[in-house]
């Protein structure tokens, strides 16, 4: 049977990665649709129950030159979705110089990740067992925490024991997290 038989796609441009959200249509009913040019925000109703959801996939852009103009596009979201939401993928910034093995943490970028998720007034899960979630795989590796989830405080509410387990993949840069 299949996993999933609907799905929501931002295509990939260029060397920056694409965002897919896909569904089972037995289980969750697609209520709408926002895309951003870094992100996908699928709002679903169970099938089964009253339970509502929002989920923004995010692929930030690598260039930093184009960060500010990602956060703002999260935080303008804010007062587009009610209810539970999580904003997860991949954000190419680090909360702090901890979250990356090597020099060259900007404090400016951080500052603005760390003002952007203020400002939605979400909170970050804790990753589990591992501190970095990207790696360039050379000799030496750069190591980073890049991939993370965002819940909301109804979200938090709604399910207070909530965490996040790495799930090791061989093929990806990216450590995906469950």
């Amino acid at each position: 049977s299949k996993l999933a038989n609907n799905f929501q796609l931002i295509n990939a441009e260029g060397s920056r990665g694409g965002i897919l959200t896909a569904w089972d249509e037995r289980q969750l009913t697609l209520d709408s649709v926002t895309s951003c040019q870094y992100s996908l925000s699928t709002s679903f109703s169970s099938t089964v129950s009253d339970f509502s959801i929002t989920v923004t996939n995010v692929y930030a852009p690598s260039d930093h030159r184009h960060s500010e103009h990602f956060l703002q596009c999260l935080k303008n979201l804010k007062h587009v979705f009610t209810g539970l939401w999580i904003i997860t993928g991949d954000f190419n910034l680090v909360r702090c110089s901890e979250e990356k093995n090597t020099a060259g943490v900007s404090q400016r970028l951080c500052d603005l990740f760390n003002e952007a998720i203020d400002n939605l007034e979400f909170h970050e899960l804790l990753l589990l067992g591992r501190c970095f979630t990207w790696s360039n795989k050379r000799g030496h590796p750069t190591l980073a925490r890049l991939d993370r989830v965002l819940v909301n405080m109804d979200q938090c509410a709604k399910f207070p024991d909530t965490s996040l387990n790495p799930f090791p993949h061989p093929t990806s840069d990216h450590t995906p997290i469950i």
